[in-house]
């Protein structure tokens, strides 16, 4: 009897203790890459976060290199069909937390015209000029203007931002 309690505890001990090692792993950053055709590459960082109304965003930074030079720098938005209607063509509005830097990021998502149902979920921007001018990993917000004429805010946390940076030197 003596035994089995000691069996049980030091399986106890052993299952804390690789659960505590599993969750503190260090975060592994996942930036991609892809290759597309020919000399022409994409890279991508890809990230989930949520809005105010706790809705998920699946946000992808990517950029296409064709034989050593970037060609497309861009920042995809996806929400959940239905949840929030985008209102295109709109800017992306950007701006640094504890910082008075602000940007807008021009709409260039072209599928719009072809697929109107997709467009009300899904938001592409321009984000060379503003990747090229983030000088630190600051919190960022992204402001959506939506089809009621509302707004809607995604924070980037600062990880998410470092994430990004690195992607530029890829």
């Amino acid at each position: 009897m003596r035994q089995f309690k000691f069996l049980r505890w030091l399986s106890g001990i052993a299952l804390v203790l690789c659960l505590w090692l599993h969750l503190t792993r260090p975060v592994q950053a996942s930036i991609h890459r892809y290759p597309e055709a020919d000399g022409q590459v994409m890279y991508r960082s890809l990230q989930t976060l949520r809005d105010g109304g706790d809705r998920a965003w699946q946000t992808v930074l990517f950029k296409r290199v064709n034989h050593g030079q970037v060609t497309t720098l861009h920042l995809r938005l996806v929400g959940f069909p239905g949840a929030a209607e985008l209102l295109h063509p709109r800017s992306l509005h950007v701006s640094a937390t504890g910082s008075s830097r602000q940007w807008d990021a021009p709409d260039v998502f072209a599928i719009a015209a072809l697929d109107p149902a997709l467009a009300t979920s899904v938001g592409e921007y321009e984000f060379r000029d503003i990747m090229a001018q983030l000088e630190t990993s600051l919190p960022l917000a992204l402001t959506l203007s939506l089809q009621t004429g509302d707004s809607l805010t995604l924070t980037v946390p600062p990880f998410a931002v470092r994430e990004w940076r690195k992607l530029l030197d890829r």
